[in-house]
């Protein structure tokens, strides 16, 4: 059986970094980075004054927003590319790979890792991000997985 890795990850909406991890790779593909393109909602609104006319208008602030990103896992190759002869222990060791350097309910400070999203026009985004636990890995075969990986943005959005 011959080893598959990813041939090439669509990067339409360009190419994602998290806590050092290039997750658009040849062994890991963030495969759609859409909703990345959404906005938070605001939070706060304008007040009604009795017996007068107009509100006062209070300052609104963006919701902490969550985003589900689903991943491609590739057995081969290792992520830091090694030949990987035994495809399912590949696939292992590249999941694990992630659980310990995305980030994943980092004890580390108060958990808040960069992300670097790197878009299509040639312009870099960066936020401050929570990997929210657990990775959701579930096995296609012997040498593919998918998972959604889960982030939430403190500020709202990259800038």
């Amino acid at each position: 059986m011959s080893a598959l890795t990813i041939l090439r990850c669509d990067d339409c909406f360009g190419a994602l970094t998290v806590n050092g991890v290039l997750l658009n790779d040849d062994w890991v593909c963030a495969y759609d980075l859409a909703p990345l393109l959404d906005d938070a909602d605001l939070r706060g609104g304008d007040r009604l004054i009795p017996h007068a006319t107009g509100v006062v208008a209070y300052a609104r602030r963006r919701t902490v927003p969550r985003i589900d990103l689903p991943l491609w896992i590739a057995g081969p190759p290792r992520w830091d590319g090694v030949p990987q002869s035994d495809t399912p222990m590949g696939l292992v060791t590249n999941v694990e790979y992630l659980r310990v350097n995305l980030g994943i309910a980092s004890q580390a400070g108060d958990g808040t890792v960069v992300a670097s999203w790197a878009r299509p026009d040639g312009t870099t985004r960066t936020a401050a991000v929570h990997v929210i636990s657990p990775l959701r890995v579930r096995p296609r075969n012997r040498e593919f997985a998918q998972a959604v990986l889960t982030l939430s943005l403190p500020n709202g959005r990259f800038t």
